[in-house]
């Protein structure tokens, strides 16, 4: 009877390692192919349309994947920002990133993702590029002083961060960041720490 107890209990146990280890996460892979494919196959995409198809991947449970799902479509928010949206569809797209990608950086199990800031510093530099936006410009410099601090010298950021010090006239910062390239990277470009910040004639 023990044995018959046992047997069961390891079935049960092996069905439950493959609904959630495998099938589901299989499902959740799927669905984002299957986004990613209508995304791609599609010539007028609008906003809802995207929202509707990741919504579905991203809802969908699985135990495994859900990070780097976030990530994957915060290349395709980034991606589709890149393109130059009407400014309205950009402000929703940065709204979904904040909802979806912000979320993830405040994960539960109190991990950060400096990729996930790397993201949305980007979506909102180049939002900042095309309409010229100041919320932009500093949304795009907290993400990145954000990564920094987990990142210290991830390259990226270093980069990002000095050429938007010097957009917004931010001089005391341009100096030290300047220094921080040159000495990871001296041959990176010169001379970096005499550059100007770019309000400065």
């Amino acid at each position: 009877m023990i044995k018959k107890i046992v047997i069961i209990i390891l079935i049960i146990l092996a069905v439950a390692a493959i609904f959630f280890g495998s099938y589901l996460p299989y499902q959740k892979a799927q669905l984002f192919i299957n986004a990613y494919r209508a995304l791609g196959s599609s010539q007028q995409f609008s906003f809802d349309d995207f929202k509707t198809i990741f919504d579905r991947a991203l809802n969908f449970y699985s135990p495994v994947g859900q990070e780097e799902e976030v990530r994957f479509l915060g290349n395709q928010i980034l991606d589709l920002v890149q393109r130059k949206p009407p400014e309205e569809i950009l402000k929703k797209l940065q709204i979904y990133a904040e909802e979806t990608i912000g979320i993830s950086i405040r994960d539960s199990r109190g991990l950060n993702y400096t990729q996930n800031f790397l993201i949305l510093g980007g979506i909102y530099q180049m939002s900042w590029s095309f309409y010229k936006n100041p919320a932009d410009l500093e949304k795009a410099i907290s993400y990145y002083e954000s990564g920094l601090k987990l990142s210290p010298d991830r390259p990226q950021f270093l980069f990002a961060l000095f050429d938007l010090y010097r957009a917004s006239g931010r001089n005391e910062d341009v100096k030290p960041v300047g220094e921080k390239i040159m000495k990871f990277w001296p041959s990176s470009f010169q001379p970096l720490v005499d550059v100007k910040p770019a309000n400065e004639k």
